[in-house]
């Protein structure tokens, strides 16, 4: 007679031929029509808090999920910096659903944050660029009067803004995307 199976063996084996059963029968749909997928990269390198203080990674606080680089305008004319990472992070703001959207450091030479309250319609609640050692902000006026798209998960944002340290304007637009909500 042969040797039987440990129950955690068992459940090991049961447990990997569901999945592979599972996986099996969502890859082999005769169903023609399309059905829009989403596919996230994921890495699973842990960060350590040296890797966090040298600034190449800053680990997700609870509720934030990685996103893609944003594009970025000012004035009309592309920033040249990587804005990376990017990071959406949900929340609440005195009650309202809100997303956080931040991508960049001083590492990466931009920083852009966008604080946006997700009501219908959308309210812009902060929006930063610091790009080529300047640092530009949109007063409570130039959120207000903000043009918001919503396409999805697809966010644009266009607003003047302000130098900080001076009275110089611009227009300041940026597209992203947070997934997940």
């Amino acid at each position: 007679m042969g040797k039987s199976m440990s129950t955690p063996a068992k459940l090991t084996t049961a447990l990997a031929a569901g999945l592979l059963m599972f996986g099996a029968a969502a890859c082999s749909s005769s169903d023609d029509s399309a059905t829009p997928t989403t596919t996230a990269a994921v890495d699973t390198e842990t960060p350590s808090p040296d890797t966090e203080a040298s600034g190449t990674s800053t680990p997700l606080p609870p509720g934030a999920a990685a996103g893609a680089a944003p594009t970025v305008q000012l004035d009309d004319r592309p920033i040249d910096a990587s804005f990376e990472p990017a990071r959406c992070e949900w929340g609440t703001d005195d009650g309202r659903p809100q997303l956080e959207f931040r991508a960049g450091s001083d590492a990466t030479g931009g920083d852009l944050d966008v604080e946006l309250v997700t009501t219908d319609p959308p309210i812009l609640d902060d929006f930063t660029l610091e790009a080529d050692g300047t640092e530009w902000e949109a007063t409570s006026e130039n959120r207000r009067d903000a043009q918001i798209t919503v396409d999805g998960d697809n966010y644009r944002i266009i607003s003047q803004v302000t130098e900080d340290d001076g009275t110089r304007t611009a227009k300041l637009e940026a597209h992203f995307t947070c997934a997940g909500r």
